[in-house]
């Protein structure tokens, strides 16, 4: 695909003797190019500048860049370049000054494999320490943006003080990728090899960053996870599992700055024999724990009944054969409910002004 030639361009085409000039190509057309392994290289969207991408020998995205960042007075030429692991990870990105596009393709080529490493130690920018090598492309100074990190936790100057109730968690750092358990007189041994761990995002105003932290537990389920934003604040989230999987408890803990004070929020869930919600509790700070819904279930294990704040309203609900919502509440008959809908499909109050629709479409709502 080279051009998409939209229905105005094709009118002044038409009424221009079939000429295709520059300024319809530019305002009217998109155009794609491509170099010798098929790969978009540059594309121009109708109205905008042309934009410029570059591959590295892996054929990944390292690099792009648009017509402002390459013609902001202050900082021209600026790109955004993506940095890959041995897996095809994205393990940071950032900007860079280069130069054009195929200078910048030819020095992604010459750097072979272009991947990174973790290290044990780092290196520091824009105040923010980076546990991986530096030797992939771009080659130039860079401002980084984004950092993320798998398999194990990065070390050096960070908080992991907050770790989820009632679970041992998996905590590997550079020194150790493995962790033994023992379960039931069993032992065993985990890894988190292939899962995400930490990421770090720059805030684009200063320096400040933000960071997000993911726990898991002997399954490698994700049971608690610690997110710190540019003001000091932070929302840490943490939940108790059972064998299953299903949320037993569940809490959040909010800072919206470091001066503010900590809102906590505590959910509690049970269930029924076919691990079906049934009731879930609700607790903001240091107030009662309220009942915040409580659900009822017909034969087919679709919800019949919810009710809602320790049972100041209830919520009923009916279906066809094909399982499909037809009734909330009545509301012919709201009986000091607050709200009731009925959606008819295959009939109708008045047929001459709304005809039974036989093929699944709505034919009357009542509210």
């Amino acid at each position: 695909l080279a051009f998409v030639i939209s229905p105005k361009a094709d009118q002044q085409i038409t009424s221009g003797n079939n000429t295709v000039t520059t300024q319809i190509l530019d305002d009217l057309c998109y155009q794609y190019v491509y170099d010798n392994k098929f790969r978009l290289v540059e594309k121009k969207l109708p109205g905008k500048g042309w934009e410029y991408m570059v591959y590295d020998l892996q054929n990944r995205l390292v690099a792009s860049q648009d017509a402002n960042m390459r013609n902001t007075p202050e900082n021209p030429n600026t790109w955004l370049f993506t940095r890959y692991d041995k897996l095809g990870r994205v393990v940071y990105t950032g900007q860079f000054t280069g130069g054009t596009r195929w200078q910048e393709q030819n020095n992604a080529n010459a750097k072979g494999l272009n991947n990174e490493s973790r290290s044990t130690t780092a290196f520091t920018l824009n105040g923010q320490e980076i546990f991986y090598t530096n030797t992939a492309y771009p080659s130039a100074t860079f401002v980084p943006y984004s950092i993320n990190y798998y398999d194990t936790y990065p070390v050096g100057n960070r908080d992991f003080t907050f770790y989820p109730l009632n679970t041992e968690v998996l905590t590997f750092y550079m020194t150790n990728t493995t962790q033994s358990f023992s379960s039931n007189g069993v032992n065993s041994v985990r890894s988190l090899k292939s899962m995400p761990t930490s990421s770090f995002v720059k805030n684009l105003d200063d320096d400040s960053w933000s960071a997000s932290h993911i726990w898991y537990d002997a399954l490698l389920r994700p049971v608690g996870s610690k997110n710190v934003n540019h003001l000091g604040g932070y929302t840490n989230t943490e939940k108790e599992l059972d064998f299953s999987g299903a949320v037993l408890r569940a809490n959040t803990f909010h800072k919206k700055t470091s001066a503010n004070t900590e809102t906590v929020i505590r959910e509690r869930f049970n269930y029924d024999d076919h691990y079906r919600v049934k009731k879930h509790y609700h607790q903001v700070n240091g107030n009662n724990e309220e009942l915040l819904a409580e659900y009822a279930y017909n034969e087919l294990g679709q919800v019949s009944k919810k009710t809602v704040g320790n049972g100041i309203q209830d919520i009923d609900y009916t279906y066809d054969i094909k399982g499909t919502v037809t009734k909330v509440n009545d509301p012919s008959n709201l009986n000091g409910k607050l709200f009731g809908y009925e959606l008819k499909f295959a009939s109708t109050s008045d047929a001459a002004v709304a005809p039974a629709n036989y093929n699944g479409n709505i034919t009357e709502m009542i509210w």
